[in-house]
């Protein structure tokens, strides 16, 4: 009995929380569907998206390699991780098998490869 008086009240404030997380994603600079990945050998990325104007500048933090995808996270200065994926249907055979092979191989100096 005591729960169903404490329904609109646990509502109203899962409302709340979907609210503000959805308004936090709408503020942050990550990109929602990046569209060109540019990694360096010292472990600077840059992530722009469809729209020449959406960019984003990190490091590489760490990879991991999966059957059908590649997990990359990347921290800019001041911001929390943010996680990319590669899917392998996604991008050119030939680049996500570079790309692989760059983890595996530890040819990304700061990346922590989990194989």
């Amino acid at each position: 009995m005591l729960f169903l008086l404490a329904l609109p009240g646990i509502r109203l404030a899962l409302a709340i929380v979907i609210a503000a997380s959805l308004w936090r994603q709408r503020r942050s600079p990550w990109l929602a569907a990046p569209a060109e990945l540019e990694l360096r050998a010292d472990g600077l990325c840059s992530i722009r998206g469809r729209d020449a104007r959406q960019s984003y500048a990190g490091n590489l933090v760490a990879a991991d390699i999966h059957p059908g995808f590649i997990r990359l996270m990347v921290k800019a200065a001041g911001h929390r991780p943010h996680v990319l994926l590669v899917m392998r249907d996604a991008v050119e055979a030939q680049a996500y098998r570079e790309l692989r092979a760059a983890i595996v191989q530890g040819r990304l100096p700061p990346v922590q490869a989990a194989a």
